[in-house]
């Protein structure tokens, strides 16, 4: 009896590896890449408003409103960032592809495993309950990345404008020493 409960693990646990990888692998390419565009732009953002509110005080009299008025908007560094982004793009249909071909790979395994203990020991494994169960995990799963992602990876900045400041000072100090 022993063996019944491995077997019905092993078939559950089978189908449920191929059913979150497929969340996994869509939810990630659709809502997670929609997510971390827009903490990109928030960021952005963040350090050009950083960066041009503070540096007045640093522009000698009589030049400030030239060198402000030369100072690039937030959306015309988003505009720029499409040219890079076309590259980014190209590579990211490769990756994609991998990762579409190993989550298959991952969900057909899962699934044939389960398909076939639940072929060979029929008594001991449901798979409608099994799959019932794996769905009812997955839901909340699922429910519990939407609101991380939605209310943590959004808003999270991983760049400090402070630590850009210093590095634009330091390249502005090097330039000036050749």
């Amino acid at each position: 009896m022993k063996s019944a409960y491995i077997y019905e693990f092993v078939a559950g646990t089978s189908l449920m590896v191929a059913m979150y990888s497929v969340f996994v692998g869509i939810f990630f390419f659709t809502y997670g890449a929609y997510v971390e565009k827009k903490s990109l732009e928030k960021q952005i953002d963040n350090i050009v408003d950083s960066l041009t509110r503070n540096i007045k005080p640093f522009i000698p009299p009589g030049v400030t409103t030239k060198i402000i008025d030369e100072i690039p908007h937030a959306s015309t560094i988003r505009l720029t960032m499409q040219n890079a982004d076309s590259k980014a793009a190209d590579n990211n249909k490769k990756v994609k592809k991998n990762a579409v071909e190993m989550l298959a790979g991952i969900a057909i395994i899962g699934v044939g495993v389960t398909g076939l203990l639940a072929a060979v020991f029929p008594k001991f494994i449901n798979v409608k309950t099994l799959f019932k169960k794996n769905l009812t995990l997955l839901v909340f799963v699922a429910v519990v990345e939407f609101l991380f992602f939605t209310f943590i990876t959004e808003n999270y900045l991983s760049v400090d404008p402070n630590v850009v400041k210093g590095y634009i000072v330091k390249a502005v100090q090097n330039k000036k020493k050749s």
